[in-house]
């Protein structure tokens, strides 16, 4: 494979802004970087005056770059989440590493 347009898959990037109920919900996504998205969260989250929120939460797996855009871009977050899959990731592998791996002392931690 090389570089460019032509290549087999592309890798895109997306963000969600809800709010708890779910009854609102915008999307970005874009087939840039990482600097791209980040632009736009900052772009969409000042539309939608997320600075005025009562509560800012960032769910997301634990990428580097996902922290650092969000705090470079959207800074008025209260708090960062581990999302579910990847944090379960965690739990899965802490529990093979202290009962055995995939004994049935580490399925009962990990349920």
């Amino acid at each position: 494979m090389h570089t460019g347009a032509d290549n087999a898959y592309k890798e895109f990037k997306i963000a969600t802004f809800y709010d708890e109920p779910n009854e609102h919900r915008h999307v970005v996504a874009t087939a840039g970087d990482h600097k791209v998205l980040g632009k736009l969260v900052r772009r969409h989250a000042g539309c939608l005056k997320l600075n005025e929120f009562d509560e800012k939460v960032a769910i997301a797996d634990g990428a580097e770059w996902i922290h650092r855009q969000l705090q470079i871009n959207i800074p008025m977050l209260d708090a960062f989440i581990l999302d579910f899959y990847h944090f379960s990731e965690h739990v899965w592998e802490a529990a093979n590493q202290c009962f055995g791996v995939s004994s049935d002392d580490a399925r009962k931690q990990s349920q």
